[in-house]
């Protein structure tokens, strides 16, 4: 008969569970106001600027060098209002530290940007919200398990390459070459979903020496995204049914034996660690019947290994040989600044607990989560109808800019056949019917005359025109004058003054 416990996993430290994705400078920008890290699509971005903001994008992507990528990061910084997506809170100190990367001289800021990369924590892709995945809590159960079948005997026969996977080969009584035979193959681990609201945060995570001492550890500091403790997820346990092949099959009183002693014992030997460092221990709020349970990235060597066979690499900076040792010298702790002036503020990773939950508790949390389903669905729908939305106005936009397209095509084309029409005609006239074309100031002759010079081309041919022609021309150059106010002028205006007078001459009008 299958055993499915359901739990809360309470997180009592920040708690960060790797995913294997990193926040992307490209996809993410600071508020300094409210300190927070908004993580957005960078197409969402784009669709909230500006006309001339997005050609000012536009134009530092066409440069395509390495300084235009720091200009794309200042100009998003700039603009950083337009991004609307997830919050996660930030210090002040990872403010500045953006600020002070976004404003390095162009040839350090390469490096350093390489430099700023920020580990997500794990996540549902569907929801967006954190998730504790059950293959870490099962990773965590079996170190426990694993400590207390071994009650920290040193095995001798137990060394070289393969020592890890005999050990547990030996303990847990199956055999690699058939899995089926692992007991933990019969222990199911839902992923732990989130209850209620789930605070993130970007810290920094810095590792301190157990011992205080002069030299500074030899690693440098790293950020990830946390959970911050308080948070509370929602999943379950379930131990199948043994079959005949597996010698030595785990049961769930085994697990809770195991994570009490195995967790209850590292936890109390780091919190002396801490105490003799000046930095405060995680206090766990549960009752007798809660489990403490240590997950996530730095969770510290001692927690994810077996005692009796520890075999810690213990770095000993650049050019030397590292130290292999059965505890671990330092501890990596979470901190809202990079470089630490004293162990203040800083705090240990990853503890958390499970309480079983009863079957009142069971209803509550499953009538919630059928809640949240079906707020998620609506929520779902809403984007669907949306998209559906935004996609037909860009079919329709789509559709009016190809109307539009044809369209200047077909007059471009008109415009084409209208001036080699014009041209042709031009071609056809004679050298008079020009010259008047030229003084009358038609659309043909601006276009096929555009430089030809009035007075210094066509004027002086008024002398020697035949009589008929050179009458209008100076009906033409008359009718143009007026026009331009040039034709009563006075006698000190005198080139304009004897034009007119010989027009006049011609029209016997003097």
């Amino acid at each position: 008969m299958n055993t499915t416990t359901y739990f809360f996993l309470t997180l009592s430290a920040p708690l960060h569970i790797g995913c294997g994705e990193v926040y992307e400078p490209m996809g993410f920008v600071v508020d300094p106001d409210a300190l927070e890290l908004v993580s957005f699509n960078p197409a969402d971005f784009l669709a909230n600027l500006s006309s001339d903001e997005l050609a000012q994008y536009s134009a530092i992507c066409r440069r395509g060098t390495v300084d235009s990528i720091q200009d794309l990061y200042k100009f998003m910084r700039q603009h950083w209002e337009h991004a609307q997506g997830v919050r996660i809170g930030i210090s002040k100190n990872f403010s500045d530290h953006y600020a002070e990367v976004l404003d390095k001289p162009k040839q350090r800021f390469s490096r350093e940007m390489n430099q700023f990369e920020i580990s997500r924590t794990s996540y549902s892709p569907i929801e967006n919200t954190p998730v504790i995945p059950g293959s870490s809590i099962k990773g965590a159960i079996r170190t426990a398990v694993l400590n207390n079948r071994n009650k920290g005997a040193s095995l001798k026969q137990f060394r070289g390459r393969r020592a890890s996977q005999e050990l547990q080969e030996h303990l847990l009584q199956y055999s690699l070459k058939n899995i089926a035979t692992d007991p933990f193959r019969l222990v199911k681990i839902s992923d732990f979903m989130p209850v209620g609201e789930v605070m993130r945060s970007i810290i920094y995570v810095v590792d301190v020496k157990k011992k205080p001492s002069d030299k500074e550890p030899a690693a440098v500091y790293q950020m990830l995204e946390i959970i911050e403790p308080g948070a509370r997820f929602f999943g379950s346990i379930t131990v199948l049914p043994a079959p005949r092949d597996i010698r030595k099959p785990v049961s769930l009183e085994e697990i809770s034996t195991s994570l009490k002693q195995f967790y209850g014992f590292e936890k109390k030997r780091e919190d002396q660690e801490l105490e003799g460092i000046n930095i405060k221990s995680v206090d766990f709020a549960g009752g007798d019947n809660d489990l403490p349970l240590r997950l996530g990235r730095h969770s510290g060597a001692e927690c994810v290994t077996i005692n009796g066979h520890r075999n810690i690499k213990i770095m000993q900076g650049p050019g030397n040989p590292p130290k292999f040792k059965k505890h671990a010298t330092t501890i990596w702790l979470a901190a809202d600044q990079r470089k630490m002036n004293n162990n203040s503020g800083l705090r240990p990773m990853g503890w958390t607990e499970l309480s079983p939950l009863n079957k009142n508790q069971i209803a509550e949390i499953n009538k919630h989560r059928e809640e949240q389903l079906k707020k998620q669905k609506e929520q779902r729908k809403e984007e669907m109808e949306i998209l559906v939305r935004q996609e037909t106005e860009r079919k329709i936009q789509a559709r009016e800019a190809e109307e539009l397209r044809i369209r200047q095509e077909i007059e471009e084309a008109e415009r084409h056949a209208n001036v080699a029409e014009k041209e042709n005609n031009w071609q056809n006239m004679s050298e008079e019917e020009k010259d008047l074309a030229i003084i009358c100031g038609d659309e043909i002759a601006k276009l096929q005359a555009q430089d030809i010079d009035l007075l210094q081309t066509v004027w002086p041919k008024i002398t020697g025109a035949a009589p008929e022609h050179q009458k209008a021309m100076a009906q033409a150059f008359k009718a143009l004058w007026k026009s331009e106010g040039k034709w009563n002028v006075k006698k000190k205006q005198k080139k304009q003054y004897e034009k007119v007078n010989k027009v006049k001459a011609i029209l016997g009008e003097a």
